[in-house]
């Protein structure tokens, strides 16, 4: 009798464990794919009420599009402290045009100032128009990885942008592989007045 309970109670164990394997190594593999997963594109609505997309980039734009973005020129930000939270406000009254990637105090290294604590980080920034078409006319590309807070864990780095309406979008980056992230959105001013980010 004692025997067959304790035999009931191991395989049980075993079984239990097993479930719990596989589901942590179910979750690992979503939160490390480069497949639209954990970030799955996001229809918003910004702080006046438009609506806006989020999501990532399964691959890299077109050639054409991609040399305009490496080419682009940088519109410096001024930010008192780097990690989260923090805020970038831009230097220029009319905000950063499109076609401009965005520079914190002089230096094009943004991830030493736009970032949080346990690796997650921030890249680039860019502002340009939205190739893909549709009605979002406008669209941040980031380059970013989340943060590594292990399997079960879904934090991230929020960034807020503001344009030269006053209205606001938001970026969640949660995926710890770094890739290129968008935010795109319609607007009539779209001019990027400033940014912010948090741990979220």
């Amino acid at each position: 009798m004692y025997l067959c309970l304790k035999m009931d109670w191991l395989v049980a164990l075993y079984i239990f464990k097993s479930r719990i394997n596989f589901i942590s190594k179910f979750i690992n593999l979503i939160k490390h794919s480069n497949m639209v997963s954990v970030e799955t594109k996001n229809t918003l609505k910004s702080t006046l009420g438009n609506d806006y997309e989020t999501g990532h980039l399964d691959q890299l734009p077109e050639t054409s599009f991609l040399s305009e973005i490496q080419s682009g020129a940088f519109t410096n930000f001024s930010c008192l402290n780097g990690g989260s939270p923090g805020t970038a406000e831009c230097e220029d009254k009319d905000g950063m045009i499109l076609g401009q990637h965005v520079s914190i105090n002089n230096s094009t290294e943004i991830q030493k100032w736009v970032y949080r604590s346990d690796d997650g980080k921030v890249f680039d920034i860019y502002l340009g128009p939205n190739s893909s078409g549709g009605v979002y006319r406008y669209q941040f590309l980031v380059e970013a990885q989340g943060p590594d807070t292990g399997w079960w864990s879904t934090a991230g780095l929020k960034i807020h942008f503001t344009d030269m309406t006053g209205d606001e979008y938001s970026l969640d980056i949660i995926s710890t592989t770094r890739k290129v992230h968008y935010l795109r959105y319609k607007s009539d001013r779209p001019n990027l007045k400033s940014f912010r980010w948090e741990n979220s």
